[in-house]
């Protein structure tokens, strides 16, 4: 499995990159250097940490 199938698949860069002994920073920079070149976004960045908000209009208790 690619860097970027386990990434698909859910994994973060770093988790991704460490399976495969690979390290995170040189991914890091491989799959930023690849977005530029291609001119598109290779993978969804998200905050660190950051998780949906349960506390939606739909299902938020009064």
């Amino acid at each position: 499995m690619t860097l970027l199938e386990k990434i698909h698949a859910g994994q973060s860069v770093r988790s991704a990159a460490e399976s495969l002994g690979m390290g995170y920073r040189a991914d890091w920079g491989k799959i930023k250097n690849t977005e530029k070149v291609l001119e598109v976004a290779l993978i969804e960045k998200k905050k660190r940490g950051s998780k949906p908000d349960s506390a939606s209009p739909q299902t938020a208790s009064p």
